[in-house]
């Protein structure tokens, strides 16, 4: 059971969406609404701060995390809306990997707003993942291990991450309207659940 201090009212507007592609043309889609977030009592969420928005990013692994984990192994995605103004790249989001054989997929577009979750599998490439300013400043790329594997973040080859509050971080100078390559994993050994978001600070 989840429960504990609340972060913030900006989070009545979150929206937790499940969307599960396998066998659905187009995917199969449910949104819930969630109007309150909270982290268990005793154990700190990892935030960042978006202008007056503090914006939880990360907590340690939470039953959630296994149904999360069982959806994307049978086929599906599972994404956090963070900013209401992403719904449409959500939207564009969902329909580029229901169109992709997730067990192949290479490169993933991921929208600033969004949080995404991955399942890195032993033996196979973790896909890179591709964002766009759309404004100039410094972008913070924050990956979520989920107490699995230990990510190597780079932005087109280079950059040096950090860990902080059990984050995985790397912040980099970034232009608007330049795509950038995130990468978090260069060992085909590492498995695991994780999740990864990308902020304009």
């Amino acid at each position: 059971m989840l429960r504990g201090k609340l972060f913030g009212g900006w989070l009545s507007s979150l929206i937790m969406v499940l969307v599960n592609t396998a066998g659905a043309t187009p995917p199969d889609i449910v949104i819930k609404s969630a109007p309150s977030l909270a982290v268990r009592s005793g154990e700190a969420a990892n935030t960042i701060a978006i202008g007056d928005n503090a914006i939880i990013i990360a907590k340690a692994r939470i039953p959630l995390d296994d149904v999360i984990e069982a959806s994307i192994r049978t086929g599906g995605s599972y994404v956090v809306i963070q900013d209401d103004k992403a719904q449409e790249d959500w939207a564009n989001l969902m329909l580029y990997l229901s169109e992709r054989d997730p067990d192949n997929l290479t490169e993933i577009p991921l929208p600033f707003g969004i949080q995404y979750y991955g399942l890195a599998k032993s033996g196979k490439p973790t896909p890179a993942f591709l964002i766009t300013p759309p404004v100039s400043g410094v972008v913070i790329v924050s990956v979520d291990n989920k107490e699995s594997f230990t990510p190597n973040i780079k932005v087109n080859g280079g950059g040096y991450q950090e860990f902080e509050g059990g984050l995985y971080k790397l912040s980099f100078n970034a232009q608007a309207g330049k795509k950038y390559r995130v990468t978090i994993s260069d060992d085909l050994s590492d498995s695991g659940l994780y999740s990864i978001a990308a902020y304009i600070k």
